[in-house]
């Protein structure tokens, strides 16, 4: 995130910079921990999922990030070889419309003029 955005603001600027999609952020479909080694080393990362609807663009990776984007229809994304059950099972909670619930921003101050947002879902 840029200092000074909200989430759903670096969402939809992540998605452009790395796909050249424009999209809305639809809700939160879960919470994702991994842990495992890299480099001999205990290694968390936390990722958020969202739903996002397409809003224009056509799918362009970046080269850096990505090596690839394509759509997919319903049936030829959960025929894909890459990707892992959970994933799989994420893929069938966004397909079935079962967000937690409308991702709204609200920004609040913190004393010494600091900001902070807070999504709510």
């Amino acid at each position: 995130m840029e200092p000074g955005e909200t989430l759903e603001e670096a969402i939809k600027r992540e998605v452009l910079e790395e796909t050249g999609i424009e999209a809305d952020v639809e809700g939160l479909l879960g919470v994702r921990n991994m842990i495992y080694e890299h480099k001999g080393r205990p290694r968390s990362e936390f990722h958020l999922i969202f739903l996002l609807s397409w809003r224009e663009g056509e799918p362009k990776a970046d080269g850096v990030e990505l090596e690839e984007v394509h759509f997919f229809t319903e049936d030829e994304i959960l025929q894909q070889v890459k990707i892992g059950e959970s994933t799989r099972r994420i893929i069938k909670k966004a397909l079935a419309g079962q967000t937690l619930k409308p991702m709204r921003t609200e920004a609040y101050k913190l004393p010494e003029n600091y900001q902070a947002h807070v999504a709510f879902v």
